[in-house]
């Protein structure tokens, strides 16, 4: 029987495991030197050149004449001179800024700021946008109501602002301002605080469009002033130059009312039958109610307008108007 033959083991000289551990391995081991930056040096110089770029800059923003506002543009305006506006806003801009810096600065000037002065000297305007363009130029964009609204009670009387509280109103009271000015007089009498809520914030504007409707679109001139029994009423008085009264409904809207004035007027009141009228009531949706003078026995009028008609029940009419007609109109 043939013996197997054990293969033998050669071993290696551990001197070959040494050179490659001193060859490859330790060579991963070795630490690398680190590259070393040195500091940068501190430069006076250069601080100095800065400190000077800086200084300059400051200077030029702040006392420089190059970036004062120099150019005013005004657009918009109807009644108002231009010249008067601009007046006033180069006055503003002539009010130090810090005590020490002039108010006419470009970078300085605040807008809103601005625009909230221009509003509260010119009441007639409505709105007011101020546009700074580089370098040295506003663009002031405004535009003008048609009337100033003002609330009076017990004597005193109040700017209503946009969302209906009482503001100071002695701009409005300038003497360009008398032409343009619609007095709401409160027959209650009862007092008004400045930043008091008056009524919803489109009352005022509601009341000028009325007072224009029954100017313009009816031709009928009116007095400056309309009464009202209570701010919350929601009941207006105005009254002609001839002196009858044109009684409105704050409820309805003020392009209705006015239709219904002319239509009332052409068919039952054309101008040579004012001559005795006492008021116009309007204070019923789809009802008109007028009364005269002469103590006449009430009687009814239908008007037949081109617009289809429906019925209301009957306002509460002013009792001592014996002589009260009433017409219903028609409306679309």
């Amino acid at each position: 029987m043939l013996g197997i033959r054990k293969k033998k083991k050669i071993e290696r000289d551990p001197r070959h495991k040494r050179m490659f551990r001193e060859a490859f391995l330790e060579e991963k081991k070795r630490k690398r030197p680190r590259h070393v930056v040195d500091a940068p040096k501190f430069s006076w110089w250069i601080a100095a050149l800065w400190i000077l770029f800086l200084m300059t800059v400051f200077f030029t923003l702040l006392f420089s004449d190059f970036d004062r506002v120099g150019n005013i543009s005004v657009s918009g305006l109807r009644d108002i001179p231009e010249e008067r506006l601009t007046g006033f806003i180069r006055d503003e801009l002539s009010t130090p800024v810090f005590r020490f810096v002039s108010g006419d600065n470009f970078f300085l000037l605040r807008q809103d700021v601005l625009e909230a002065d221009i509003l509260r000297m010119f009441p007639k305007l409505a709105s007011v946008s101020v546009v700074k363009r580089f370098p040295d130029r506003l663009d002031v964009r405004v535009s003008e109501r048609e009337r100033i609204c003002l609330f009076c009670s017990s004597g005193a009387c109040f700017l209503p602002d946009g969302d209906g509280y009482a503001q100071d109103a002695w701009a409005a009271f300038e003497s360009e301002n008398d032409p343009y000015i619609l007095r709401m007089e409160d027959e209650s009498g009862k007092a008004v605080q400045v930043g008091e809520y008056l009524f919803p914030g489109d009352f005022a504007e509601s009341v000028l469009a009325i007072d224009r409707g029954i100017r313009e679109d009816a031709g009928i001139p009116l007095q400056a002033t309309v009464t009202t029994p209570a701010r919350v009423s929601r009941e207006l008085h105005f009254r002609t130059e001839a002196g009858w009264e044109i009684f409105v409904s704050m409820d309805i809207a003020p392009v209705k009312t006015v239709e219904t004035l002319r239509l009332i007027l052409d068919k039952e009141l054309p101008e040579e039958k004012r001559a005795n009228l006492r008021y116009i009531d309007l204070r019923t949706d789809g009802r008109v109610f007028y009364a005269k003078n002469d103590q006449s026995p009430p009687t009814d009028a239908t008007v037949a307008p081109t617009n289809p008609v429906t019925d209301a029940s009957a306002p509460p009419a002013t009792p001592a108007d014996t002589g009260a007609k009433k017409t219903d109109v028609k409306k679309k």
